[in-house]
């Protein structure tokens, strides 16, 4: 009877066991006070408040002799063990399956409980309750280990009830006291493995930071050593290049005292040859002594006799052998007297003798050579206009080579300050990345102090937490298993055992309530001020109450208990929750710009950058990368260039006898490397064309808006009668160019001269050559211009053509106008007395984009044609008329006039071609860049695409004698019919006279989009 009576209330008890702690199943494992860390914490909002393991537990309950007993042993083998030492190992089993489910690895504690319940025995259970039941119920408990019924027997049904309901009570106070447990550990276990994780993040981050920083001081590290190398290697080739500009500089320098000491001897031969106004083309003579310089022939050679032993002595002083020599080569190429006199013997030489020159004498045999007789040195009076020419020619070469040799050491200065610049740039730059790399550096390395002692305060912190982790999930392991296995599993297991005996509430009869795990209510957590947070800055506290916010948890009944059974606990309870530091994300700046790239050619880098505003803490996001890079210019350094289009015709350069027109192709992508590319004058960039072939009439004139600077030679090798022809050349060629033309302003003339050239002692002792003259200012008052012209003088100076070229630019700087055409007439001999500086100064007024036009008078083709052909604009076959000789000029003057007006007059027509072609239109120009204003004509629009004579028409059908007809690249081709006023009168005086046509009644403006033209009114 007893057998099976005991057997059905151990099932019985077991099944309530397993009603009752799968409610706890799940709920434990929430409880993650894992040591080290090792398990990650569960939201309370996320599939409940704790949760369960997988693992069965038959592995655990069949897991070694240990545990005392198997789950299939009897009756008999419990009782053959020690009852103590039993109770002994299944609470220490029952704690060591507590701590496996808390770390994660475990059964449930819902399972832990069945364990429990279905090995706990009586004794067991009545020794673990022992002193803490009621006096009466432990006295009812005890009866129920009488082993004779009549003992048994003795049990009240009332006393049974009343124990029921006191032991009900105690499971329900032990559950109470079980989420008490619970929740201190989940509150404490959420604050303690919230800021374990935040520390981990922080150590991991920080390793990652430390990892890159390390690379950054190597790479620092390097550009400070490479920045070092690169600063030897640029003052080493600054010091080579101080010591070869020193060695250059002394070499100039010696050779600079040579050059000034030949020019002395120059500068006092010409002043000393200078021509005496007064006297006209005879030098000065001494009170009682013969002429003050002579030409004389030696048996060592040409050279200057000076009548006055002081001149003498100082030409001897002051004479190098270069200049020596110079001398003699100037005298001897001369085959013809400079205009030497023979009334006397050649005296007796005053000077040293000079070393042999290459000009030979002529030998005499019966009579003297008729070239070398001139050669005497006798008393008489040379041509002083050609020998000091000759002398200021000779002077000039020494003066182009002082000058070539100042622009030489000049150049030699400046490319050698520039490549210093350029040096100390580099070395700027070197000591600019030197300075960044140990500036990264010391940055490198201060981050690697600060986030190492960061990371060592991370470890602390992480040692101090796994410490207290360790120490405090103990005591809650502890108090927990004490309460399942003492309050919950030994208090059941007696109540069941007790009420065995019972009539009315037998365990069968008997129904716990069930529920289910605790889970968040909301999901959120709400602070003291109703608002929902995460975290909480202010933790941790002393007092876990004082910082954080609470999160309302709930829990669902199940199973309904009966009135037999222990009554639900409460279904609601507040958790402390969000007692962590909040996470700060890194914060950084936006992208800069891409920098420029570090090569042009073949794969340079350019990278941006990007700063850090916030660094993260408490577990927040790091910082990303802040440089990029990435490859730029990767093509090959060898790159041809790349041309444009062709662009549109140039003006042609004449308006009649053959010009020419170009147009070119312009680089648009440079070469690079070992590219290649046409130049200017190749066919690939420059096309040409005749154009304007018609033969030139004869009467050509000059309308075009042009500042034009006559430059007039006036030097001694021209002589006075070859002045005076040239002089009257440039008066006539005046009365080809207009002031004014259809109504707009058309041609102003200024006039230079030149060939005045003398030296002229400065104060400081130094000589310079004498300006050219400014005759006349740019001016339209043309009468004036050849008032000016007419009243010129011979200068019998040398050729200081580019002191005239000086005065030119200064005249048009100071009267040109901006639209117009800035340009230079040279006319001269085709002489000049020093190259360097005027062809410097040449290239200057090109530079200013002056135009220039040379018009030389020589006889014969030489070098310095050559020169003036490169001074002239380009091209220089347009910009370029030899007229030859003096005596072609003065008996063709309107020849060479129609040339040069046609050639160098950008804008000229002729009146007779013109008037011969108006007599087959019947209408003529006459408002050139203008059309009536509304007072004067009325204006309607016919057409915006035709020729002139289609407008023409146009006016001609509506009755109309007046028209426009678009003149500019916007409006060409529109024609509009003017309602203008034209009389047989009018029309006639317009013919007449285009120089400034009145508008009839009003005025014209002056638009610049259209020309006015009037038809006769005969062919209406």
């Amino acid at each position: 009877w007893l057998k099976p009576r005991v057997f059905k209330l151990v099932q019985q008890i077991g099944l309530v066991a397993s009603a009752l702690f799968v409610t706890m199943k799940g709920f434990m494992w929430g409880l993650t006070c894992a040591a080290l860390g090792s398990l990650p914490m569960v939201s309370a909002h996320r599939g409940g408040f704790l949760r369960a393991v997988g693992r069965h537990i038959s592995d655990h309950v069949t897991e070694g002799a240990g545990f005392g007993v198997h789950a299939s042993a009897g009756a008999g083998d419990a009782a053959n063990g020690d009852a103590g030492s039993h109770s002994t190992m299944l609470l220490a089993r029952l704690e060591s399956m507590v701590g496996d489910a808390i770390l994660g690895k475990g059964p449930s504690l819902s399972d832990i409980a069945k364990v429990g319940h279905s090995k706990i025995n009586l004794e067991d259970a009545l020794r673990q309750l022992n002193g803490k039941l009621p006096g009466d119920v432990e006295a009812l408990v005890k009866l129920t280990g009488a082993r004779t019924s009549k003992q048994r027997g003795a049990l009240d049904e009332a006393s049974m009830q009343k124990a029921r309901k006191i032991l009900n009570n105690m499971i329900f106070s032990a559950w109470l006291e079980l989420d008490d447990v619970v929740f201190e550990c989940k509150e404490f276990q959420e604050r303690n493995r919230g800021s374990y994780e935040q520390v981990v993040a922080d150590l991991a981050r920080l390793g990652s930071q430390l990892a890159k920083l390390g690379q950054e001081q190597v790479s620092a590290n390097q550009g400070v050593s490479s920045a070092d190398a690169r600063r030897k290697d640029s003052d080493s080739r600054l010091e080579t290049l101080k010591q070869e500009f020193t060695v250059r500089r002394f070499e100039n320098s010696r050779e600079m005292s040579i050059r000034k000491n030949d020019l002395a001897v120059f500068d006092f031969i010409l002043n000393a040859t200078a021509c005496d106004e007064k006297a006209g083309a005879a030098l000065a003579q001494l009170a009682s002594h013969g002429p003050k310089v002579q030409v004389c022939q030696t048996t060592d050679g040409l050279e200057l006799n000076f009548n006055n032993p002081e001149l003498q002595a100082k030409v001897e002083r002051l004479m190098t052998p270069t200049a020596r020599l110079a001398l003699r080569e100037a005298l001897g190429q001369v085959d013809h007297p400079l205009g030497l006199v023979e009334v006397g013997e050649e005296p007796a030489s005053t000077s040293t003798a000079l070393p042999t020159f290459a000009a030979k004498v002529v030998p005499v045999v019966e009579a003297p050579h008729a070239t070398g007789q001139w050669k005497k040195c006798v008393d008489g009076t040379p041509n002083c206009g050609l020998l000091h020419d000759l002398m200021s020619l000779e002077w000039g070469k020494f003066k182009d080579g002082f000058d070539e040799l100042t622009h030489e050491m000049a150049e030699n200065q400046q490319e050698y300050d520039a490549a210093t610049r350029n040096l100390n740039d580099e070395l700027t730059s070197i000591n600019d990345a030197k300075t960044k790399n140990m500036e990264e550096l010391a940055s490198t390395v201060g981050s690697i102090n600060t986030d190492t002692e960061q990371m060592n305060e991370k470890d602390e912190q992480k040692r101090q937490l796994t410490h207290e982790f360790d120490k405090t999930c103990a005591v809650f392991r502890a108090k927990i298993t004490e309460i399942l296995f003492t309050k919950i599993c030994a208090v059941r297991k007696v109540r069941n055992e007790l009420l065995v005996n019972s009539k009315v509430t037998p365990p069968s009869n008997m129904s716990d309530c069930d529920f289910s795990d605790w889970a968040s209510k909301t999901g959120e957590c709400m602070n003291s001020a109703g608002q929902a947070i995460l975290c909480d800055d202010t933790c941790p506290r002393k007092d876990p109450y004082k910082c954080g916010g609470k999160e309302v948890m709930k829990r669902d009944v199940i199973v309904l208990p009966n009135a037999n059974g222990m009554k639900c606990p409460p279904l609601e309870r507040e958790k402390l929750c969000g007692q962590k530091k909040c996470p700060v994300d890194c914060v950084m700046s936006t992208w800069s710009g891409w920098s420029k790239c570090t090569k042009d050619c073949e794969s340079g880098v350019q990278s941006k950058t990007r700063s850090i505003l916030t660094k993260p803490r408490n577990g927040g996001k790091g910082c990303d990368a802040v440089q990029e890079s990435r490859a730029c210019h990767t093509g090959s350094c060898d790159r041809d260039c790349t041309l444009v289009d062709w662009g549109a015709w140039a003006p042609c350069s004449m308006a009649c006898g053959g010009g020419r027109t170009t147009r070119t192709r312009k680089v648009l992508v440079p070469i690079r490397g070992q590219g290649k590319c046409p130049k200017k004058e190749a066919g690939e960039r420059l096309d040409e064309k005749v154009c304007n072939n018609q033969d030139c009439v004869g009467d050509e004139v000059c309308i075009a808006q042009q500042d034009l600077i006559l430059m007039v030679d006036a030097s001694g090798s021209l002589k006075e009668d070859g002045f005076e022809i040239m002089r009257d050349f440039v008066l006539n060629l005046t009365q080809r160019y207009k002031p004014e033309y259809f109504g707009r302003n058309a041609v102003r003339i200024g006039v230079a001269l030149f060939g005045n050239g003398k030296l002229i002692t400065a104060p400081d002792g130094s000589t310079t050559v004498a300006p050219a003259l400014n005759v006349q200012e740019l001016t339209d008052d043309f009468d004036l211009v050849r008032q000016k012209i007419a009243a010129l003088k011979w200068q019998r100076g040398f050729t200081n053509m580019a002191q005239g070229f000086t005065m030119a630019d200064v005249m048009l700087s100071q009267g040109g106008r901006p639209r117009a055409q800035s340009a230079v007439m040279v006319l001269s001999d085709g002489k000049y007395s020093f190259k360097f500086q005027t062809a410097e100064k040449a290239q200057e007024l090109k530079d200013k984009n002056v135009q220039i036009f040379m018009a030389p008078i020589a006889e014969f083709k030489n070098k310095e044609l050559d020169d003036l052909k490169k001074w002239a604009s380009s091209p220089w076959e347009t910009n370029f008329e030899r007229i030859p000789g003096l005596k072609p000029l003065k008996y063709n003057a309107e020849i060479f006039i129609q040339k040069l007006v046609a050639k160098f007059c950008p804008d000229s027509f002729s009146p007779a071609k013109s008037a011969a072609q108006e007599a087959l239109q019947q209408y003529i120009l006459v408002h050139e860049g203008g059309w009536p204003n509304e007072v004067c004509a009325k204006r309607q629009m016919k057409l915006r695409s035709g020729s002139i004579d289609d407008c023409a028409k146009e006016a001609r059908d509506d009755g109309k004698l007046a028209f426009g007809v678009g003149s500019n690249r916007n409006t060409r081709g529109m024609c509009f019919v003017l309602d203008l006023s034209v009389t047989q009168e009018y029309f006639n005086k317009a013919k007449a006279n285009r120089t400034n046509v009145q508008c009839p009644g009003g005025a014209w403006e002056d638009s610049g989009m259209f020309d006015s033209y009037i038809i006769n009114p005969q062919t209406v």
